[in-house]
């Protein structure tokens, strides 16, 4: 286990690879993520085959994966990556993300709770075999293993997704535009301008064309 102690009013606890380094080599130009885990072999593999990103992104897509490029209307529930044992990405859906990557240099931020079921550095390379165009730069916070303090100085549980996205912002205040792509609602009021619902997405195809073209329009807005 590894403690991650830049924030002043948060904590987060989470598991570092033993066979990775924790801090990035001297020419990495990744945004910083929470996880700074990533093995070597990985490292060289996508650095030299994928867009390298600003350090501080100001603009970040906050991607859901179950029911946004995984679902059932898809391929990919029935098939594997052999590489990464992981669940294919439908490329109906991978294709609609890339659009969006196209479109807006903006990073991904997995809010999905495939970041707390796979380790950082491998679904950093399942990204990169299932053709999404772009870096993961960061996974939010757990809410389960992050706690806020309260004024009279009690520790409490971070609540809801929209919760976790808003203890991220507020841990990188360097972004300045951001949309959320998510099945689940559990967003917080203040996100709602920012917040593509991609409602029952396992079973009616997942991310789609409108879904693209609302958070491209967000973006741009927020310009």
């Amino acid at each position: 286990m590894a403690f991650i102690g830049w924030p002043t009013q948060a904590c987060l606890i989470v598991p570092m690879p033993s066979a990775s380094w924790t801090h990035p080599p001297s020419d990495w130009q990744g945004a910083l993520p929470l996880r700074l885990s990533v093995t070597d072999e990985e490292y060289q593999k996508v650095k030299t085959a994928m867009p390298r990103p600003d350090r501080y992104p100001e603009a970040v897509i906050f991607l859901d994966i179950d029911g946004v490029l995984c679902h059932h209307a898809g391929e990919g529930m029935m098939s594997r990556d052999p590489d990464t044992h992981m669940h294919n990405f439908d490329r109906d859906s991978v294709a609609q993300l890339n659009r969006i990557l196209d479109a807006v240099k903006c990073e991904i931020v997995v809010s999905s709770t495939w970041r707390i079921m796979e380790e950082y550095p491998e679904l950093r390379r399942h990204f990169f075999n299932q053709g999404v165009k772009q870096f993961i730069s960061g996974v939010t916070p757990d809410n389960a293993q992050v706690q806020d303090r309260t004024p009279s100085g009690l520790w409490v549980s971070a609540g809801t997704r929209g919760d976790e996205i808003k203890t991220y912002l507020g841990w990188h205040d360097h972004i300045k535009r951001y949309v959320i792509l998510d099945d689940s609602s559990d967003m917080l009021k203040e996100q709602a301008d920012r917040f593509v619902y991609v409602e029952n997405g396992m079973f009616n195809g997942g991310l789609l064309e409108t879904h693209a073209d609302q958070a491209i329009k967000i973006l741009e807005l927020n310009c």
